[in-house]
């Protein structure tokens, strides 16, 4: 604390009003004695004027732009309602290797033909695992329950995966119906 208290005691308080003064006032740093910090103070108040104006006139357009656009605006909001409804699936891809790798897509044909193909879109995990075969699919009510059985089917060993693909329907075990 001794060596905070002597550097308060080094640093010169007449430098921070002078900057509080080009902040506040530019007539006040004309009067102490800075021709330059009085111009730069001079050049944020135009600025912060002319930012003020140009907020004003984008409003007062806006509000003319919004009676035009609300037909376009409800149209833009029904395709969003269905990309947001779309239908979620859990799938599990057996590799001829026996790996199995698990899964969420909305169209269960296609992700397995990015697999299938090896290219960029598919699953790393899977390129070059030889054959592949989609082994286990399921609807799931939304992506926020798709990704959480994912992820408990990932956290499972070979054995317990397999046993879920012969009894063909995952069930949560934390649901308290």
């Amino acid at each position: 604390m001794a060596v905070i208290i002597k550097m308060k005691s080094v640093i010169k308080p007449t430098t921070k009003p002078a900057v509080k003064a080009l902040a506040v006032a530019p007539k006040k740093a004309a009067k102490a004695g800075s021709k330059l910090a009085s111009k730069k103070a001079v050049k944020k108040a135009l600025k912060k004027e002319s930012k003020v104006e140009l907020k004003t006139e984008s409003r007062k357009t806006s509000s003319k732009t919004t009676k035009k656009t609300s037909s376009k605006s409800s149209s833009k909001t029904s395709t969003k309602a269905l990309k947001t409804a779309s239908e979620w699936f859990l799938y599990m891809v057996e590799c001829a290797d026996g790996r199995v790798y698990t899964g969420i897509t909305t169209d269960v044909e296609r992700r397995f033909d990015e697999h299938s193909k090896g290219g960029i879109k598919g699953a790393k995990a899977l390129r070059g695992k030889g054959p592949l075969k989609l082994v286990f699919q399921q609807k799931m009510l939304n992506r926020s329950d798709a990704s959480i059985a994912e992820s408990a089917i990932k956290k499972l060993s070979k054995q317990q995966k397999l046993l879920l693909i012969a009894k063909g329907l995952y069930q949560p075990l934390d649901y308290n119906l």
